[in-house]
Order: structure tokens, then C-alpha cells, then sequence
């Protein structure tokens, strides 16, 4: 009898550990799915910066373009002055 009830203990223990992995394969498969999706989502947000950052510079190299056109133009003497002098 004592032989049994050591089986039936046994057997419960063995039920309750395979609750708890079962348990644990179904967290971590969540935890693998969320951080997933945390990823995708940063992924998603740097790229959308980059994005923006690039914009930027360019429309700032477009404003200095423009900005050194118009400083060369106001430094390049006139066509007709030149031969004039000549």
C-alpha cells in the first residue's frame, strides 16, 4: 500500500511538472510573438527617422545651393562691364 500511494504522489508530480512546462512553451511563445512585434515596430520607427532625416538635408543642401548661387551671382561682374573696360 505504501508502494502505491508513493506511485500516486509520483504520478502527481509528474502531471504538475508537465503543467508548468506546458505553461512555460506557451509564455515563451508569447514573449517570442511580442518581441517580434517590438522589433517590426522599431524597425518601422527608424526608418520613418531616417526618412525625415534625410528630407531635412536635403532641402537644407537645397537652401544653400540656392544661398550660393545668389553669393556667386552678386560677385560675378556683369557681361557688358567687362567689355566695356576692355
Amino acid at each position: 500500500m505504501f508502494h502505491f500511494s508513493m506511485l500516486v504522489v509520483s504520478g502527481y508530480r509528474v502531471e504538475k511538472v508537465e503543467e508548468f512546462i506546458e505553461l512555460q512553451d506557451k509564455e515563451m511563445e508569447e514573449y517570442v510573438a511580442e518581441r517580434d512585434n517590438l522589433i517590426e515596430e522599431h524597425g518601422e520607427k527608424m526608418t520613418a527617422m531616417k526618412r525625415r532625416h534625410l528630407e531635412e538635408e536635403l532641402e537644407m543642401e537645397k537652401e544653400y545651393d540656392a544661398r550660393l548661387a545668389s553669393l556667386m551671382k552678386k560677385y560675378t561682374p556683369n557681361q557688358a562691364e567687362g567689355s566695356a573696360n576692355v
